[in-house]
């Protein structure tokens, strides 16, 4: 069972690790650019995204049944992770 401090820790994961994550975007759509903004490829396996995918509907879900706000948790990580805490 996931609790809400896996899913801060599977997004921190994501934000530290550059991925610009959606909670309702499908992983298949994320793709790489280089410099000149030139699309070079996805940026994760179909494997990949399936299990990334699974991994959010279960944040989704579990965020749902607790009444907990995904996006509270997505700002507070990227606050974190850029270091800028408001809560400092």
């Amino acid at each position: 069972m996931i609790s809400l401090e896996d899913i801060e820790r599977f997004f921190t994961i994501l934000a530290k690790a550059g991925v610009a994550y959606h909670p309702e975007v499908t992983f298949h759509d994320f793709i790489h650019k280089d410099e000149n903004g030139k699309i070079t490829g996805p940026s994760f396996t179909d494997e990949e995204s399936e299990r990334l995918d699974q991994l959010m509907k279960k944040c989704r879900d579990l965020v749902d049944e607790l009444d907990a706000d995904i996006w509270e948790i997505c700002e507070r990580v990227d606050e974190t992770v850029s270091g800028n805490n408001k809560k400092k």
